[in-house]
Order: structure tokens, then sequence, then C-alpha cells
């Protein structure tokens, strides 16, 4: 009777470590889909790392280029100012010289009127 009773016993072990050992596989097929998950999701990250150090690069240029434009619109600035100045002084100066001129002008034909 103990060789039944352990046989039965086994039997009962048996039967409820099954399901066990079916879940168990189950688990590890779980756990290998996801370490395939984990490794793709490494490489994209990877992937993305590569991307924002090259957008980090892309901007920096960018930057730089943007700083250069900044300072030559200010030096433009400051000599279409310069431009303005100097051609508002010639614009006063020609209006002076044309007064010059126009006085000599009738200086000159008074003294053409003039019997020599």
């Amino acid at each position: 009777m103990d060789m039944e009773l352990l046989n039965a016993i086994k039997s009962v072990i048996k039967e409820e470590i099954k399901p066990l050992k079916e879940e168990m596989s189950s688990m590890k097929e779980e756990i290998g889909s996801i370490k395939k998950e984990m490794s793709s999701m490494k490489e994209e990250m990877a992937s993305m790392k590569k991307d924002i150090a090259s957008i980090k690069q892309e901007q920096s240029i960018i930057k730089q280029r943007l700083d250069a434009i900044e300072e030559q619109t200010a030096n433009l600035t400051e000599f279409k100012t310069y431009v303005t100045n100097k051609l508002n002084e010639i614009s006063e100066n020609q209006k002076s010289i044309f007064e010059i001129l126009g006085e000599h002008d009738v200086a000159i034909r008074n003294l053409r009127r003039r019997p020599v």
C-alpha cells in the first residue's frame, strides 16, 4: 500500500506540476519576446541618440550662421545710417552750391550788360 500511495501522490504531483510547467514555458517564451523587444528598443534608442547628436550639430551650425547674419545686419544698418547722413549732407551742400551759382550767374549777366 505504501507503493500505491507513493504512486498516487506522484501522479497527483505530476498532474499539479504539469500546468505549472506549461505556464513556466509560456512565461519563458514571453520573456524571450520581451528581450527581443528590448533589444529592438535599444537599437532604436541608439539610432535616436545619433539623430539627436546630428540635430544638435546642425543647430550649432545654424546658430553660428544666425550670429553672422545678425552681425552683418548690424553692420549694414550702421552703414545705411552713415550713407543716409552723408547723402543728406551732400544734398544740403548741393542746395548751397545752386544758390551760389545763381548769385554768380546774376553777377555775370550784370557785368555783360555793362558797356565796356
